[in-house]
């Protein structure tokens, strides 16, 4: 359908629509920048945890009948799939008034493309939403280069390329981001402080980094905690069946995550070849999505016999792996919050983490904490892990109470708390 402005919204009918008791609900705006990837069926949702936090935010906003919630996304081309949310979600097409004569599909959304890439530092987002002065809009990742007459709350998940070491051999930070990159994420950062009615953080120590490195009062930005969903990782699975298709040994010390440098995986691997032969033997290390550097440490290392990698693992998987480990190691040197520590915890997994940024924060006392940068604490504290069971026992069921702490219904409410006191 076509709406006053010419713009064509192509949000999706339903007739079930939710019913509100209020005559009039606060329009939200949420700027649903998923992380897409295309598929056999169009593209569709990436796990990770940006996408989870607007996903499961977005979808419990929804439920509250005194906001009205609308999750939008601009494509000239193409319509994305998000279960869940596809009665909700709409597609923004500008500009609709532009009639682009060929017959060249591809012609025509490279042309739309551009043209809105070329307008959009002058319109504003309330334009293009049909929105107004009064209505609140949510960015879960950065802000839009254009202009926003309501009122704007924005995300903040870390700042990762402001804080790590820009290496000039390898032309991009530890985070794996180019110079090109960091500069446009201060930028963008400055414009969030510039702009935005309220910041929010996904926890307490992103808010207070975000803070000291912008030089601005903590009272600006408030917490809502990212999340997992606990029973997802606690279900039972077919173990045998996870075992054999991805060749996992009968036990193993797990690292789940990428291997960016940031993540600082070989310090781990480092640390496993401090461990005694005896225990390599039994505990092999299994390493997802290693990359050249991983490789090459473990080569170095002399551990190659003992070392497992696994390559992309869909979401279904991932806690069926979780669960067989025998104890999970994140060396990270920096989080913004730290999903896998709360993944493994619900799991029933033992947690070694780093003692640095927000990991302690989501750990509490449910994990042994080590320095990421002492391999050789690192491997004694695995090994302590190994050898005692009355530890593991403590830790599997500290990690348990620990994960109870957090709750997306908890974290919904606080948005829409946020929201709220915006009026």
């Amino acid at each position: 359908m076509n709406n006053n402005n010419g713009i064509i919204d192509q949000r999706p009918t339903t007739n079930d629509q939710r019913p509100t008791t209020n005559d009039q609900p606060i329009a939200v705006h949420l700027n649903f920048r998923a992380f897409m990837n295309k598929g056999k069926n169009g593209f569709n949702a990436v796990a990770g945890g940006i996408f989870a936090y607007q996903y499961e935010l977005t979808k419990r906003l929804a439920q509250y009948d005194d906001l009205n919630v609308d999750p939008f996304y601009f494509s000239v081309r193409h319509r994305y799939d998000v279960p869940g949310l596809n009665s909700l979600l709409r597609r923004i097409f500008f500009p609709a008034r532009f009639t682009i004569r060929t017959k060249s599909h591809g012609i025509r959304s490279f042309v739309l493309n551009f043209l809105f890439r070329l307008i959009r530092p002058f319109i504003s987002l309330d334009f293009l939403t049909g929105g107004s002065k009064d209505d609140v809009y949510v960015s879960f990742f950065g802000i839009p280069n254009m202009p926003i007459k309501g009122k704007l709350i924005a995300v903040i998940h870390d700042i990762v390329p402001l804080r790590l070491e820009y290496d000039p051999s390898r032309k991009e930070h530890t985070g794996g981001l180019s110079r090109d990159f960091m500069e446009t994420f201060l930028k963008d950062n400055k414009d969030i402080i510039r702009r935005a009615s309220k910041i929010v953080a996904v926890s307490k120590y992103t808010r207070k980094d975000f803070a000291e490195y912008f030089n601005i009062d903590e009272s600006r930005i408030e917490v809502v905690y990212s999340n997992i969903k606990p029973f997802v990782y606690s279900r039972e699975y077919d173990l045998n069946l996870i075992r054999e298709k991805y060749n996992l040994p009968e036990r193993y010390i797990l690292y789940f995550g990428s291997c960016h440098k940031r993540k600082n995986v070989e310090t781990l691997i480092r640390a496993y070849a401090k461990l005694h032969e005896t225990i390599q033997s039994e505990y092999k290390l299994v390493i997802t999505n290693p990359v050249e550097d991983t490789t090459d440490c473990v080569n170095d290392c002399g551990i190659s016999d003992y070392v497992h990698y696994i390559e992309a693992i869909p979401e279904a998987d991932k806690p069926a792996i979780y669960q067989m480990a025998s104890v999970s190691v994140w060396p990270s040197l920096y989080e913004g919050f730290g999903l896998p520590v709360l993944e493994a915890m619900a799991s029933g997994v033992p947690v070694i983490c780093s003692n640095v940024t927000s990991m302690p924060e989501v750990a509490g006392d449910a994990a042994i904490l080590v320095d990421p940068l002492d391999a050789s604490g690192m491997a004694r504290e695995i090994e302590r892990v190994l050898t005692d069971s009355e530890l593991r026992k403590e830790l599997i069921a500290k990690g348990y109470e620990n994960i109870k702490r957090f709750s997306w219904d908890e974290s919904a409410k606080k948005f829409h708390d946020i929201i709220m006191s915006l009026q």
